[in-house]
């Protein structure tokens, strides 16, 4: 579960990659933004979402683009991977779903990494784990 503008979430985004990569693990991002787009932050989750029904470029290239990024400029990032607004916005029943289930897990954090579905428990951090990137 993670937040596109959570500074942890950024940090750990490279080393999941990398086991997703080396085959190590599958992912599923939640993102808890909420499920209004008129908030501005809230914009890069549903252009995220959206992108799994666009053939051009795949989730995986946008939110690599995204947390590689030091620049969290919306609009930079839907200019390099366009998706009609249209789409975008039909994406808020599956955004409402994604905060839902935060509120029901009682997410108070992120990144909040599940593993087999259990809560990867607070006291590991995923940032300390150099050892994977090797």
């Amino acid at each position: 579960m993670c937040n596109p503008y959570c500074g942890p979430c950024n940090n750990a985004h490279p080393i999941l990659d990398k086991l997703l990569n080396d085959g190590m693990i599958n992912l599923k991002f939640i993102f808890n933004s909420r499920p209004n787009f008129d908030n501005e932050r809230n914009r890069p989750a549903f252009h995220f979402v959206a992108v799994k029904d666009v053939e051009r470029y795949s989730v995986k290239e946008v939110l690599d683009y995204w947390y590689e990024s030091t620049d969290k400029s919306y609009d930079k990032m839907k200019e390099i991977f366009p998706v009609d607004e249209e789409l975008i916005l039909t994406q808020k029943e599956e955004i409402l779903k994604m905060r839902n289930w935060c509120e029901t897990e009682k997410i108070t954090h992120t990144p909040s990494i599940f593993i087999d579905n259990r809560k990867l428990p607070e006291s590991y951090d995923i940032s300390d784990l150099p050892f994977l990137l090797t």
